[in-house]
């Protein structure tokens, strides 16, 4: 599966999923999906992934599990709900089924 478009641009774009995880307080979640995804991360970004993860830098590629420890309110559910809609509407595949 190709993304048509990356994360860290449909978390941008207001006509994408930029309006979904608004502003600074959710940043850490940015990063986390955006390494997830694949993505090369900024050098301030990987500070942060560094710090949230105790890993030197991101994957590089997508990742097939991620695991979190995530307090109550912590914004799991808007988070994932961002990959879910970016793996069902942003994503070229040439399936027609995605196992879960």
């Amino acid at each position: 599966m190709k993304p048509k478009v990356s994360l860290r641009r449909a978390l941008s774009d207001g006509k994408l999923l930029g309006n979904a995880l608004p502003g600074p307080s959710w940043q850490a979640w940015h990063i986390l999906l955006i390494a997830a995804a694949g993505e090369r991360l900024l050098d301030h970004e990987r500070k942060i992934f560094r710090k949230l993860t105790g890993r030197a830098c991101e994957p590089g590629k997508p990742v097939l599990e991620l695991v979190a420890i995530v307090g109550r309110r912590g914004g799991k559910s808007r988070a994932v709900r961002d990959v879910d809609v970016l793996a069902g509407c942003l994503v070229r595949s040439s399936r027609h089924t995605i196992a879960r």
